[in-house]
């Protein structure tokens, strides 16, 4: 016994006959349960699948009248909404459709398109609403396009998501639509697409494409283990009374946004007062829309990168000194659209540097 699924929607009937006699002259034989196939001798069968008035398989009074049509029933499908047979001979005659608009079948596939509306809209909630509680307590990394690229990758597999998700919902309404319609009209359909090589790879090409996406922008970011300083302009620790550092980092994340890291030391975190840190230095350059630093940074700097004191350093909100625990300080300048935060442990005061991180930035500027 081995499960075979067909090429071609379980909601396009016609299609789906043809597709059971391809599987029936392979020696593949439809057993009890729908999609279940055993190995017999290839035979030449004909299949017919219609619409189930009630649940629980056919009448003995309709098994009846279609094996005197020359039909024998093989199973139901899909929660039982619709009955399967196999013609018995070489003279079976096609049942003659009729109007069910009160049969299970109709009201099962009525079900199915309200579940998928329901569905989809429950998707973008489900996906989106922890990100909106977490920039709301947190609106920085929102608003730099957020500093890690990992939660870049994040936030787009979720939105990816979103969409996937929608597309699977409701990647049979149309044949769903199709085949209700006919069911009340009575009408026999003609296949839509004789179980096209494409339809499976269709129905995974959402999935396919956020994998792609994905691929693109790893294999699109640029990571080295050195510094190239005519590339990207750095200050390192060193300059500021630090150590020499041991270890270099610097990634780039093109595709996504204008974004630049810098890692200057070693990446040694631990817990003070319930707060982390690092002894590492970091440069984060990026560029958003200006309208989104429309309101000073204060209070999410001190949020965002675990500082205890903000001081503004002039009167357009467009310049941040922070300090914190361990010697920890951070500077963060806006100009623009773009946006350079600058993190270290080194003893010297950052406010004295402010002109060499505004050097800093313009030479970023001119990329």
């Amino acid at each position: 016994m081995a499960k075979e699924n067909p090429k071609c929607s379980r909601y396009d009937l016609r299609a789906l006959e043809q597709w059971l006699a391809e599987q029936a002259s392979k020696g593949k034989w439809l057993g009890e349960e729908w999609l279940e196939f055993t190995d017999a001798e290839p035979v030449t069968r004909r299949f017919y699948i219609e619409p189930a008035q009630e649940r629980g398989g056919p009448t003995q009074a309709l098994r009846d009248a279609r094996a005197l049509a020359g039909w024998e029933f093989v199973c139901t499908m899909d929660k039982e909404a619709f009955l399967d047979w196999h013609s018995v001979g070489e003279r079976a005659k096609l049942p003659r459709m009729r109007e069910m608009p009160d049969s299970w079948a109709y009201r099962r596939l009525g079900r199915k398109i309200i579940g998928g509306a329901l569905t989809s809209i429950a998707i973008v909630p489900i996906v989106l609403l922890p990100a909106w509680f977490a920039t709301r307590s947190n609106p920085l990394p929102l608003r730099a396009l957020l500093t890690d690229g990992s939660t870049q990758l994040t936030l787009l597999t979720m939105v990816l998501t979103v969409v996937c998700g929608i597309f699977a919902a409701n990647r049979d309404a149309h044949n769903i639509l199709r085949l209700r319609r006919a069911i009340r009209a009575g009408e026999y359909q003609q296949p839509v697409a004789q179980h096209q090589a494409w339809y499976g790879t269709l129905q995974r090409l959402p999935m396919l494409v956020s994998l792609g996406v994905l691929l693109i922008l790893v294999l699109a970011s640029q990571r080295s283990d050195f510094i190239d300083m005519e590339k990207t302009p750095f200050l390192p620790a060193e300059a500021l009374g630090g150590t020499e550092a041991s270890s270099f980092a610097e990634q780039r994340w093109a595709p996504l946004c204008d974004l630049t890291i810098v890692h200057e030391g070693d990446w040694d975190s631990w817990t003070a007062d319930g707060k982390w840190w690092s002894t590492e230095t970091q440069l984060e350059v990026y560029r958003v829309r200006p309208g989104l630093f429309a309101k000073p940074l204060s209070n999410e700097i001190v949020c965002y990168y675990s500082m205890e004191q903000v001081e503004t350093l002039d009167s357009s909100g467009k310049a941040f000194y922070a300090s914190g625990a361990a010697g920890h300080q951070a500077i963060l300048l806006c100009r623009g659209g773009r946006v350079l935060v600058y993190r270290t442990n080194a003893p010297e005061d950052l406010r004295q540097h402010l002109e060499e991180f505004s050097a800093l930035l313009e030479a970023y500027e001119k990329q």
